[in-house]
């Protein structure tokens, strides 16, 4: 299939252009008009540098990587009462540096929480933040996004992007860097077109079926009161399988077709149907959310 036309192909490179959401990007949207100003919508991803970086070519780097990537410079802004984002090419990106020769472990991670954590405003950006903080032995460079211009997948795009062209800088030679077929305009308008189809409207109705009905609870035994709203307030619990266990399991994944994360999430649904004996439980699992290969960079 052939991509779409491209937005506003008139306007020269360099100057601001504008456009509608993505589905995923109104989702997130709605959810910042009802919880304007918190850290909720921040994504956060690092890299080690194992020698003193050299700090111009690290800025020129990430500078040409965002300019590769417009989206990271956009803002979001209401016109005639729907959300755009505007984007803005001649945006610089300032790359904050931070010593931390003579802290300790503790004190660096939980500096680097707090600049993960430091509000994002859409309507004034800038939407990436970029700190690196140099060390005696080592340094760490932290990039801090909106969820809506970044996600994991694109997070960790832009720092396999951004070690290339970096290496480049220092070695003096040009990057190597394939050229992108479509931008995220193009992805905007192909997924209105996509869902204005038929394809869409076979869409709409499944997942109308899936989700239709109230959310349900979850109807565990609770040791406190369940709270009336989020406090945004949330924990990681981890553990770890022995290899026999994961030996198994994958046996389990491959017999019945399918991935070992498929498996484990069968199994925790399992155990929440045992304590709440609900047949519909609704858990959260990250996606990448590419289906279509031309989309993913």
């Amino acid at each position: 299939m052939n991509p779409p036309p491209t937005l506003h192909a008139n306007i020269p490179s360099k100057l601001q252009w504008e456009c509608g959401l993505s589905k995923a990007q109104a989702a997130l949207w709605s959810l910042s008009q009802e919880q304007p100003l918190t850290p909720a919508g921040n994504i956060a991803a690092s890299g080690k540098i194992y020698c003193s970086p050299d700090l111009a070519a690290l800025q020129k780097a990430l500078q040409s990587v965002v300019a590769r990537h417009p989206l990271l410079s956009a803002t979001f802004h209401v016109r005639q009462s729907d959300p755009m984002q505007v984007v803005d090419d001649r945006q610089e990106i300032n790359l904050q540096r931070e010593s931390t020769v003579g802290w300790t472990g503790s004190q660096l991670a939980e500096r680097i929480k707090q600049e993960s954590s430091r509000v994002i405003d859409l309507s004034q950006g800038p939407l990436l933040r970029a700190t690196v903080f140099l060390g005696e032995q080592e340094s760490i460079l932290l990039l801090v996004a909106h969820r809506m211009v970044a996600d994991a997948w694109s997070l960790g795009l832009l720092l396999d992007e951004l070690s290339m062209v970096y290496d480049a800088e220092v070695s003096g030679r040009e990057a190597n860097l394939p050229a992108l077929e479509v931008s995220y305009q193009e992805y905007v308008q192909h997924q209105e077109q996509m869902l204005a189809g038929n394809r869409g409207e076979q869409l709409w109705q499944f997942w109308q079926q899936q989700l239709s009905g109230e959310p349900q609870i979850l109807n565990l035994a609770t040791d406190h009161p369940r709270l009336r709203a989020s406090d945004q307030q949330e924990a990681t619990e981890s553990c770890r399988l022995d290899k026999a266990m994961e030996e198994r399991l994958d046996a389990v994944a491959r017999r019945n077709r399918s991935t070992l994360s498929t498996v484990l999430l069968a199994a925790y649904q399992a155990l929440l149907y045992r304590y709440t004996s609900q047949e519909d439980i609704l858990i959260g699992w990250p996606a990448a959310g590419r289906s279509d290969s031309q989309f993913e960079s």
